[in-house]
């Protein structure tokens, strides 16, 4: 067998194996093609669900710290609940082939 050629059917077993893995897994091959909605979406949830728990966190040790409870934990949970939408307009906008929304 060392002299010999592979058959054509083996050539590119690699290739199609990944493409095939690719397809069922769910990632892409191909790197122009765009994430999945499945990854957006947990991309966004992730963001808005961080956003709100630094919101959270800050606000309640602000409230801790100078004993104003429950004001401060109110007002950085709204600002936090406004930063996770601003993230996750910005994500989607991406997302759809807008741009990034970077600038103020």
């Amino acid at each position: 067998m060392t002299g010999e050629r592979e058959p054509p059917d083996l050539r590119n077993l690699g290739d199609r194996l990944r493409q095939a893995r690719g397809r069922i897994e769910g990632t892409p091959t191909d790197p122009e093609r765009p994430p999945n909605q499945m990854g957006l979406a947990l991309r966004v949830v992730t963001e808005m669900a961080a956003a709100l728990f630094v919101g959270g966190m800050l606000g309640y040790g602000i409230d801790s710290w100078l004993g104003t409870r429950p004001w401060g934990l109110l007002a950085l949970l709204v600002l936090g609940a406004a930063a996770g939408m601003r993230g996750a307009f910005r994500e989607a906008r991406r997302a759809s082939g807008g741009d990034d929304g970077g600038g103020g």
